[in-house]
């Protein structure tokens, strides 16, 4: 803080007086202002926001080549902007909307597809388990159905033994 304050004392004192101070403070502004992002160019600046979000990420991961599509279009927009086209800037701003738009619906669709996947797995999984669960009863109701038939043919040997024995 010492030697910021010497700084400023000597350039006061110089023969630029206030015009050096002056100088001193724009420059330390536009340094401040371009590391805070204030010199990103507007027409990408939203888009770069949103391509940073959550949703952004999600479409990073499952649309990886559309993305990179979208930062191109970015680019190109800063570089319009810079050179001062601000029409093109805007068009190239509006393709990269466009394509993040179509990366997000693309993010959206194979997470549903992923999710229509595992919900048919399920689904085949459970009409597996019924269609093993319907054996097991056809199974279970041949085997009482014989049980039945055995014990009738007892009943009926034993009534007919009776008989027998009874003549």
């Amino acid at each position: 803080m010492r030697r910021a304050r010497a700084t400023v004392r000597t350039l006061g004192a110089s023969r630029f007086g206030p015009l050096a101070l002056a100088a001193l403070g724009l420059g330390a502004l536009t340094l401040v202002l371009t590391a805070c992002g204030a010199g990103t160019p507007r027409a990408s600046r939203e888009l770069r926001a949103q391509l940073a979000s959550e949703e952004g990420q999600a479409a990073r991961e499952r649309a990886p080549e559309l993305i990179a599509r979208v930062e191109g279009a970015l680019d190109d927009a800063d570089a319009a902007e810079r050179a001062g086209d601000e029409a093109a800037a805007q068009d190239h701003a509006t393709r990269a909307r466009l394509l993040l738009d179509a990366a997000r619906n693309e993010a959206a669709r194979v997470e549903e597809d992923a999710a229509r996947a595992a919900l048919e797995r399920q689904i085949g999984e459970v009409l597996a388990r019924a269609r093993r669960d319907e054996e097991a009863r056809e199974a279970v109701s041949l085997e009482l159905s014989r049980r039945a038939a055995r014990r009738t043919a007892a009943e009926e040997g034993e009534a007919a033994r009776q008989a027998a024995a009874a003549d």
